[in-house]
């Protein structure tokens, strides 16, 4: 959402509106981001299970609310500004 949010920002500033590749091609950038951080601790959280410092329970809700649903707002909230930078803008006068 980093990536995204910041550049979208920018071209909407600016009045560019990017191609579609541009576009949601940050958004596939933050999607890569999210996974290697997101799954880095989930590998953690696997790894405790294993060695018997959480059960299956805590593990598989750990995976859920610390990687699963922050992931899924990051990446909505990164899509969101890849449509907004996109839009385009109609005249209410009209």
């Amino acid at each position: 959402m980093i990536i995204s949010r910041t550049i979208a920002k920018r071209r909407i500033a600016a009045g560019m509106q990017p191609s579609l590749i541009e576009a949601w091609g940050l958004v596939v950038a933050d999607f890569v981001l999210v996974a290697l951080i997101f799954g880095g601790l989930g590998v953690l959280l696997l790894t405790w299970y294993e060695g018997g410092r959480v059960t299956i329970e805590q593990s598989l809700g750990g995976l859920f609310f610390l990687c699963f649903l922050p992931s899924q707002l990051l990446l909505f909230l990164s899509s969101l500004w890849a449509v907004k930078s996109r839009a385009i803008e109609v005249d209410a006068a009209d």
